[in-house]
């Protein structure tokens, strides 16, 4: 879980090769891999995506975000 300022950006690495990850706004506003969310908004990245192992997580305003490193295999 992280609480980001407005403007702030942070690179989100997986935790283990192959796992998906799951992005939830708890509060605010963020965009991650390039796909904007707002409040209750979800997001789930697989690794064959393009993002490759880091994820960029930029808050658009003050914000709260959960993410799941998820095993796939």
């Amino acid at each position: 879980m992280a609480n980001l300022d407005a403007g702030t950006d942070v690179d989100y690495s997986r935790q283990r090769q192959g796992n998906g990850l799951y992005f939830f706004v708890i509060e605010g506003s963020v965009e991650i891999a390039g796909t904007r969310l707002e409040r209750r908004d979800a997001l789930g990245l697989t690794p064959e995506g393009d993002n490759g192992d880091q994820v960029q997580v930029k808050a658009l305003g003050q914000a709260e975000v959960l993410c799941i490193d998820v095993p796939l295999h």
